[in-house]
């Protein structure tokens, strides 16, 4: 692996392939996701605050 490529955990790089997506166009009407990341805030709070509707599947307790 390049040293220019960092580290990154899985709901960091879903939310860099999400913005990716839609900064390209791709339509989405809402976005999904299942506990691994429904349950990592910083990811919840993105689409919020681009006011995309989020449907994350939360871990049960």
């Amino acid at each position: 692996m390049p040293d220019e490529v960092g580290f990154a955990s899985k709901p960091e790089l879903a939310r860099r392939m999400l913005e990716r997506a839609l900064y390209n166009g791709m339509p989405a009407g809402c976005v999904t996701g299942d506990a691994v990341y429904g349950g990592n805030r910083s990811l919840r709070l993105w689409p919020e605050q681009r006011e995309q509707p989020f449907r994350p599947r939360r871990a049960m307790q």
